[in-house]
């Protein structure tokens, strides 16, 4: 009797135990067919095909490299929100609608002369864009901006020369350079693991407008020339990163109806020119750069400690022009200068300021501080009006998730 007991006992459990496995097997076939096919297109540049190597011309030189990289990495990464397809067979216009790239979108290499010294100034942008293959206009399903903001060296005795400064491109982008490990590629790597990806999005969020007031301008253009417009589109995409970063949402391009974006696909070898069509978001975020201020706290005969502060005028208007969120902010950034090197790059510092203040803004969306509304000066009743408006803000995000 005892041993028959045992038997029973043993064919239950391997009968559950083969159930379980089935049901685990099920759910995870259920999860995966949940889960949006994505084939990965490879490295892209955006702009004008016969204007890539002006646009381009140090990121260039290491595009082969950049993107035999991103697959050979990509090859082993699991999202955890979609299923990143790298298979060599793969045909992007056949069965696999949603396509993902790596697109460069701003090389800004700049060298300074200060005080005798030489100062390079390295920044390259990218986004990380899905789109969908299937449709005639190529469009723009999600985009993942990707930066690591300004990387600066100094020269002493002369300024850089090409290849140094080639060496700093690459450095930027595939990481070794002394305080950045991880370059723009890696960096991009990572946020392709945690992006959610979804056929549909149930809203889309994008940078509106952007204005900057002269004084301000005049603060960037050393470092950006005098056009304005580029220097928006600056503002545009470090603000669309800031957000997308920390709210881990998609974030439309700014102010662009198409981006043609230059391919090396793998699964062809050659060059190709897509044309990529961006959506019109469902809500707008605009941002007015007011002005840009710096004063003394302290000093000694060695050094002086100055507050570099930003304020600026952020909001969040719906697709009817209806206004959700909108009111003018500071915050800053403390900065020590040597009395024996008194000229510094000072938009380096002041973008600090801006970024502090676009970044913990984005932040209350989450979980207001009480610092944050002290440091605005926002009290009474208009403090009960911005804690409902950053509400209705959080709730708009909540949508474009």
């Amino acid at each position: 009797m005892s041993n028959t007991r045992t038997k029973w006992m043993l064919w239950i459990s391997l009968v559950l135990i083969m159930q379980s496995a089935c049901w685990s097997q099920a759910a995870q076939q259920q999860t995966d067919l949940e889960r949006p096919l994505v084939a990965w297109a490879g490295l892209s540049l955006s702009g004008s095909s016969n204007k890539l190597d002006i646009l381009y011309p140090r990121v260039m030189k290491y595009q082969v490299r950049a993107n035999q990289l991103l697959y050979s990495t990509l090859k082993g990464v699991r999202p955890e929100y979609y299923q990143l397809v790298t298979d060599d067979k793969v045909d992007l216009r056949k069965g696999n609608s949603l396509a993902m790239t790596l697109m460069v979108d701003s090389e800004n290499v700049v060298v300074r002369q200060l005080a005798g010294l030489h100062q390079a100034v390295v920044e390259i942008s990218a986004s990380v864009l899905v789109y969908d293959v299937a449709s005639d206009e190529k469009a723009v399903v999600a985009s993942f901006p990707v930066g690591l903001g300004p990387y600066v060296e100094t020269y002493e005795h002369s300024a850089p020369t090409p290849q140094q400064l080639d060496r700093l491109v690459e450095g930027y982008l595939f990481g070794g350079l002394s305080n950045l490990e991880a370059g723009l590629i890696e960096t991009a790597i990572s946020n392709m693991q945690s992006a959610d990806i979804k056929y549909r999005y149930a809203a889309k969020i994008g940078i509106g407008s952007v204005a900057i007031a002269e004084e301000a301008a005049a603060l960037m253009a050393p470092n950006f020339g005098s056009d304005q417009n580029v220097m928006e589109a600056y503002i545009a995409r470090q603000t669309a990163r800031l957000l997308s970063t920390s709210q881990k949402v998609s974030v439309i391009p700014y102010r662009v109806d198409s981006a043609v974006a230059q391919m090396v696909l793998r699964f062809t070898g050659k060059k190709t020119t897509v044309l990529l069509e961006l959506p019109e978001p469902d809500y707008q975020l605009s941002v007015n750069v007011e002005r840009f201020a710096r004063k003394l706290t302290q000093e000694n005969k060695h050094e002086q400690l100055f507050v570099y502060a930003a304020r600026a005028t952020i909001g969040i208007d719906d697709d009817f022009g209806d206004q959700v969120y909108q009111e003018s902010m500071k915050n800053y950034v403390h900065k020590k200068i040597l009395r024996s090197q008194p000229n510094i790059n000072e938009w380096v510092v002041y973008r600090g300021a801006l970024e502090n203040l676009t970044l913990t803004f984005f932040q209350q969306l989450a979980a207001p501080q009480a610092g944050w509304f002290n440091l605005q000066g926002f009290e009474g009743d208009q403090r009960k009006q911005v804690q409902s408006d950053l509400l209705a803000a959080a709730e708009v995000l909540e949508q474009c998730r």
